[in-house]
């Protein structure tokens, strides 16, 4: 017997709309991840993928291997327009930038297929003690300037003062 009162096609209606509302919302969130993943990356000089590839494992659900390869993607424009504007205020060396492109390429080729022939796991593994080690350099390198020290082991303003 049919339905009636209509209330098949008011459901899909209020699912369609539930749809729409959430790749809006999931839109949004995508955008706003991007710029803040862009902004951080090109502050600080990052390829990116030491934060791009976490939010894309945690906040979108990706394996490693996908995480890793959509970051690459990622990084593309987000690293051109990044350098433009480092060439612009001469904050970048392009001799030494074409030089060790020249190498990365290669070098990206092989380790892509190094990454793919490892299992989820052991790509999550290398790359969790990759970021350790990042980690533990960067906190070794600024803890100097933390006692008054600069990065490159002068004294700083502050502590000749005293």
């Amino acid at each position: 017997m049919p339905q009636c009162g209509g209330r098949g096609p008011v459901r899909r209606l209020a699912a369609a709309a539930g749809r729409r509302a959430r790749r809006r919302r999931d839109l949004a969130l995508t955008i706003t991840i991007g710029v803040a993943v862009g902004a951080w990356s090109a502050a600080l000089g990052l390829g990116g993928g030491s934060l791009t590839v976490p939010v894309l494992i945690l906040a979108f659900g990706l394996g490693p291997h996908t995480a890793e390869g959509t970051s690459l993607l990622v990084m593309l424009p987000s690293t051109t327009a990044a350098a433009a504007a480092h060439l612009r205020q001469r904050t970048a060396s392009p001799r030494l930038g074409v030089k060790l492109a020249c190498g990365a390429a290669p070098g990206a080729v092989l380790g892509a297929f190094a990454g793919l022939a490892l299992s989820a796991a052991a790509l999550d593994w290398v790359f969790g003690l990759f970021v350790l080690f990042m980690a533990a350099r960067e906190a070794r390198r600024i803890r100097p300037t933390c006692q008054g020290r600069s990065p490159g082991g002068r004294r700083t303003a502050r502590s000749a003062a005293r």
